[in-house]
This record gives structure tokens, sequence and C-alpha cells, in this order.
């Protein structure tokens, strides 16, 4: 089985609190509550996924309907919400 790496985690710095961390490396940002860095990053890491082309596509093709056209209402939001 493949594993996805996503750019964006968190690293607890028992100093400062909770930093963001890039895909390389660098720290971007420091978030006082664990919760708030989490949430960004799942943030993050949803908006780097809808922007990926292969992501795109498997989700088009899950969301078409047995005879091949996309399901009535079916969409993706840019925030990665499918419906």
């Amino acid at each position: 089985m493949n594993s996805l790496k996503l750019p964006w985690h968190v690293q607890p710095d028992a100093m400062a609190g909770h930093n963001l961390i890039n895909a390389e490396g660098e720290q971007v940002a420091l978030f006082e509550t664990e919760a708030d860095a989490v949430a960004t990053v799942d943030r993050m890491n949803r908006e780097w996924l809808v922007g990926q082309s292969w992501f795109r596509q498997a989700v088009s093709e899950a969301l078409r309907s047995d005879s091949g056209s996309p399901r009535e209402g079916a969409h993706i939001s840019k925030q990665g919400a499918v419906s």
C-alpha cells in the first residue's frame, strides 16, 4: 500500500507551543495550542490535496454514477468538501 506524505505537519515545541512545519522542514508559524495548530494543518493539507490533479481526477471518478455521468448535484468545493 502506498502512503501519502502531506506537505504540512505540526511539531510540538516544549518551550514555545506548536510549530507549523512546511514540506521543506521550515517552521512557518507558531501556535499556542495544539488544537489551533492541527486545525490549520488540516485546512492547509486539504487545500494542497484539492490542488493536485490526480486527487481531483480520483474524486471525479468516485462521484460518477454507474452510467458514467456525474451524479446529480455532486461537486468538489475549493475547500475540499465533496457533496
